[in-house]
């Protein structure tokens, strides 16, 4: 589990000639400030400069000033599907990804609330760690099986994994491997392959019993 020390950097230079100067403040963001939960697992500043923080009990978004937090409401289906944030991720689209213990959504700013992806009634509470965007396609990964986004018609694709699938742990890191496979890094088991088509998982034997999820 990753623990992060969030800190805002500010930079001002002082150019004498063709050198120059910096000077750096740094802020502490905690829960003085608002922040919901110190142990922090995903950052990510968007392109409005609002910078998202994920952490394991609620997603927080700060502008400088005010801190705003967004859990799960069980009533309200629009809100984050779950309070365990993995991931907060952009993709060149601008689409905000949120990979929750309890599901996958998108963040919709015209309402400022959360399109959750709900394929079936076993995916969509699923964990999802894995984040890969591909030139026509984001792949989110969950324990036993990948979401698959097209760019191009904004579809989703389930791709349930087979084969070795009991090995890879349940967080775990998506890299690009070939035009049909991507590279799936685990917490001890090692190196999986996984078939973006048919989703057959096929462990990388002699790289084992290594920590791998980055």
């Amino acid at each position: 589990m990753k623990n992060l020390i969030i800190i805002l950097v500010f930079s001002s230079s002082l150019l004498t000639g063709l050198w120059g100067q910096a000077n750096y403040h740094f802020e502490q963001i905690s829960l003085e400030q608002g922040l919901s939960e110190p142990m922090v697992q995903s950052i990510l500043r968007d392109d409005k400069g609002l910078l998202w923080i994920g952490t394991i009990d609620g997603l927080n978004r700060y502008d400088g000033n005010e801190m705003i937090t967004y859990y799960r409401d069980s009533k309200d289906p629009t809100s984050i599907p779950g309070n365990h944030i993995y991931f907060v991720k952009k993709d060149d689209n601008q689409n905000l990804w949120i990979g929750t213990s309890q599901g996958l959504a998108r963040y919709e700013p015209r309402t400022n609330g959360f399109d959750r992806v709900e394929l079936s009634e076993e995916q969509w509470e699923s964990d999802y760690s894995g984040f890969l965007e591909l030139e026509d396609k984001v792949v989110f990964g969950s324990s036993d099986h990948l979401v698959i986004y097209s760019k191009n018609d904004q579809s989703y694709k389930l791709l349930s994994f087979k084969g070795e699938v009991g090995l890879i742990s349940l967080q775990y890191s998506i890299l690009p491997w070939d035009e049909e496979h991507v590279l799936i890094g685990s917490i001890w088991n090692g190196l999986f392959l996984c078939h973006l088509l048919t989703g057959e998982v096929e462990r990388l034997i002699g790289i084992w019993a290594v920590e791998l999820w980055i």
